[in-house]
């Protein structure tokens, strides 16, 4: 689910991100991995969210979370901000999906949706 984000910390990586921040050994796997929390924390509590609250209002604020936590993650420091910004762009990145399909299947014909959709 987090494709992009990724593809942009492997780019990040090939620029020298580890040396621009003082990674170590394994610190940019963890980094890496550091995202995959929050899909198990997090999947069904933000699901839940955006339909309480109508994906029209939720899918701007996920969008918001995570344009502002991936463009803090460029200014990152260190590990430990790497860390805190990977687990809210994987927190906000969790929520999207979801929420987009759920959006969908309220105004397309169960027809159309997987076409609308497909991943």
């Amino acid at each position: 689910p987090h494709t992009l984000d990724r593809v942009n910390l492997g780019n990040a990586k090939t620029d020298g991100i580890e040396k621009d921040i003082g990674l170590k050994f394994d610190q940019y796997s963890l980094g890496l991995t550091y995202s995959y929390i929050p899909c198990a924390l997090f999947a069904i509590p933000l699901s839940r969210f955006a339909k309480k609250f109508h994906p029209g209002s939720a899918i701007p604020v996920l969008m918001f979370v995570w344009g502002a936590m991936t463009t803090g993650a460029a200014f990152a420091k260190g590990y430990s901000d790497l860390i805190v910004f990977r687990i809210f762009i994987g927190t906000a990145e969790v929520g999207f999906k979801p929420t987009v399909k759920y959006h969908f299947a309220g105004f397309h014909i169960r027809k159309e949706v997987g076409l609308r959709m497909s991943d």
